[in-house]
């Protein structure tokens, strides 16, 4: 290995350590931090739909991140009080493509669709940027909607409430 490949490598190596730390922080990582449960009464039932527009970041920690927050949701309602359906539609359907090599990912999709939420795709979004059903995770004909917008108003007209990540 030449000199040149080896300061490459070595640089490459410490921008993986810090995004690793980062994404570590943001999603609750390092020593436990002491927090008394909340005083606050359940939550009634919800219905929201979450509108997923934009891409993974560095090591889709920015997918994660959102995955983190509908996770979150769900603890915080209950799985029995919560309707929720992701949306995803431009850089937001690369969270599925994503999700089949990044264990991460595709554990949180995982956790959340057993928890009943729905991830659909627009199928516009597939077009253009090229993604057979085949290459988004676990996706199945009826998960794509023919337009991610027009499928975000037709659940607000159900009566959900948008959450736009």
């Amino acid at each position: 290995m030449n000199r040149k490949t080896l300061i490459q490598c070595a640089a490459a190596a410490g921008a993986l350590a810090i995004a690793s730390a980062v994404a570590d922080v943001r999603l609750g990582g390092g020593e436990p931090f002491d927090v008394p449960e909340a005083q606050h009464e359940p939550y009634a039932s919800q219905k929201v739909v979450y509108h997923v527009t934009q891409g993974g970041g560095w090591f889709g920690r920015d997918h994660a991140a959102r995955l983190h927050s509908m996770l979150n949701h769900v603890n915080a309602v209950g799985r029995d009080k919560l309707e929720m359906v992701a949306v995803l539609q431009g850089d937001g359907a690369s969270l599925l493509h994503d999700a089949t090599s990044n264990a991460k990912i595709r554990d949180m999709v995982d956790r959340l669709r057993g928890s009943g939420v729905r991830f659909v795709i627009c199928r516009n979004t597939m077009v253009g940027k090229h993604y057979p059903l085949s290459e988004l995770y676990n996706a199945q004909p009826n998960d794509i909607v023919p337009a991610g917008v027009a499928e975000v108003v037709a659940l607000q007209q159900m009566g959900y409430l948008l959450v736009k990540l």
